[in-house]
């Protein structure tokens, strides 16, 4: 048998330096150059024992590395790692592994992993021989708490750096698939990145909240210098950011060059912030930002220049943006707007809705004032028509939005009218208290016993018979429907007829014409 078939190997790892899941080179070592400041390479020694027929061997040989994902069989991790010239001496050898990354980026992620060996001896001669059986690669002790599914923890003394320490080129964390995909309980900042060169923060597919911060004693979330998003969260299936408890802000954001906070798909709240010290979110410097806060002892939400909208909310599930209980200060306030202070559109119910009075400085354009009534009659109501009250009575049942029920029919010739109906109404349980109930506008005509939208000023399309000019005064014809005031000659002087006025009349119709047109209603 040949010298090389009856080499056999007793490999073992002397100094597994693999500390930080053998992502970095050991500093230090007997005949390793020791320089200041420079960065770990991905590199780790390996030595081992070689033994011939019982004898140490002693010579130069040639070595192949190849790392498995499985002791026997398995996949091959990475390309094969050829080291020729090594000094062998009594036996023992040493190596350097992986020093350009030859085993690739997701080498050692917390997978088990074994070293297959090949050699020949002396250096340059034949074919290379297989030392079994392959060697596992054991983790150095502290390594572990990085692996896959570990808790990493520690305390941090006050005024240090923060457990988790973040200046980045790129994207300052990622989190791609997990469920909670980070959950802090802090005495201070509770997570901080500062120079990200893109996202300072980026999750993916949370099963439950993309960011939860319980309890920090300073900001919530803090994100400086983001070269893109400062907070990028996408498809969470709960909450998208959900900060508890902040002493100081909710969620601090600072000069990014996108969005502040961008989230997208949540399965519940965009961002949910409950009790923060100062602001419950604070933005500065941003292109374009969006979000909502709870009870924060500042203010709610605080935007400063901003270069595009200071809150834009696409496609809200529930509300755009709730406040409640704004105790000493504006529940939202928008200064020095360059276009519309707060645009809403596209809402499935209502744009805005107050619980309270409201002032406005200024002019309302196209404002309508409009009621809810019953329809008690015998037929539906339908858009256009005017409608007089039959009975007012207390609300039946707990419509919010709903003070006083007036009961309406069609109104007929010398009735007083209670104004237009505009469509239907419907009944819609809020979203946050099922037991609490709001009559929504909806289009279409209102059947009997069903609520109508009834509006008793403004501009509004109206039922009409003719003949009308632009500018005639109308009051009813009959069962709902509008005509001219008429009037008389009297010894020369025009009298109008004295009976009630609904309105007048912007566009005119022929006689014996019956359509919609457009009145501003001004009941007298």
């Amino acid at each position: 048998m040949s010298r090389k078939q009856l080499l056999s190997v007793y490999s073992f790892i002397l100094t597994a330096c693999i500390a930080l899941i053998l992502t970095m080179r050991a500093i230090g070592q007997e005949g390793a150059p020791s320089v200041p400041g420079a960065a770990l390479t991905t590199g780790f020694t390996y030595q081992g024992y070689l033994e011939e027929n019982g004898s140490s061997v002693d010579e130069t040989c040639d070595f192949q590395f190849i790392l498995w994902d499985s002791e026997v069989g398995g996949a091959q991790v990475g390309a094969t790692q050829t080291t020729t010239g090594v000094s062998v001496t009594d036996g023992r050898f040493t190596v350097s592994l992986n020093e350009a990354n030859e085993f690739g980026d997701t080498a050692f992620t917390g997978q088990a992993r074994w070293l297959e060996i090949w050699v020949r001896c002396p250096a340059g001669s034949g074919n290379y021989t297989p030392l079994n059986p392959r060697q596992e690669l054991a983790s150095a002790p502290y390594a572990l708490s990085l692996r896959p599914g570990a808790v990493i923890s520690g305390t941090v003394p006050t005024g240090s750096s923060g457990i988790l320490t973040l200046n980045s080129n790129d994207v300052g964390l990622r989190i791609i698939s997990i469920d909670d995909s980070i959950s802090v309980s802090s005495g201070d900042k509770a997570i901080s990145v500062s120079s990200a060169g893109d996202d300072g923060f980026y999750v993916n597919s949370a099963g439950n909240d993309g960011i939860q911060v319980g309890n920090a004693g300073q900001d919530g979330l803090e994100a400086s210098v983001s070269g893109r998003y400062g907070v990028f969260i996408a498809n969470s299936g709960d909450d998208g950011v959900r900060i508890n408890n902040a002493g100081d802000n909710g969620v601090e954001i600072g000069t990014t060059v996108s969005d502040g906070i961008f989230i997208d798909n949540p399965g519940d709240d965009a961002i949910d912030i409950n009790s923060p010290g100062g602001d419950g979110i604070f933005i500065c410097n941003t292109g374009n930002v969006s979000g909502c806060a709870v009870d924060a002892g500042n203010h709610g939400i605080e935007i400063g220049k901003t270069d595009d909208d200071a809150m834009h909310i696409i496609s809200a599930g529930t509300d755009g943006t709730e406040v409640d209980l704004a105790i000493a200060g504006d529940g939202l306030q928008v200064d020095d707007s360059g276009f519309n202070g707060v645009e809403i559109n596209g809402v499935a119910d209502w744009e805005g809705y107050f619980f309270g009075d409201i002032n406005v400085t200024g002019s309302c354009t196209g404002c309508l004032l409009a009621t809810f009534a019953l329809n008690v009659g015998d037929r539906p109501l339908q858009p256009g028509e005017l409608v007089a009250i039959r009975a007012i009575q207390a609300p039946s049942g707990t419509i919010e939005n709903l003070s006083v029920q007036f009961e309406v029919v069609p109104a007929g010739t010398g009735e007083t009218v209670l104004g237009i109906v505009a469509g239907r109404a419907e009944m819609v349980a809020d979203d946050d208290d099922a037991a609490r109930i709001l009559l929504v506008p909806r289009e279409g005509p209102a059947a009997v016993g069903e609520y109508a939208h009834i509006v008793i000023y403004g501009l509004v399309q109206v039922q009409v018979t003719g003949p009308i000019e632009p500018g005639q005064k109308l009051t009813v014809a009959s069962d709902g429907v509008a005509r001219a005031l008429q009037t008389v000659l009297v010894e020369g002087i025009e009298i109008a007829e004295n009976t009630p006025v609904m309105g007048t009349a912007l566009e005119g119709l022929v006689e014996g014409e019956t359509r919609l047109i457009w009145v501003l209603v001004n009941i007298q």
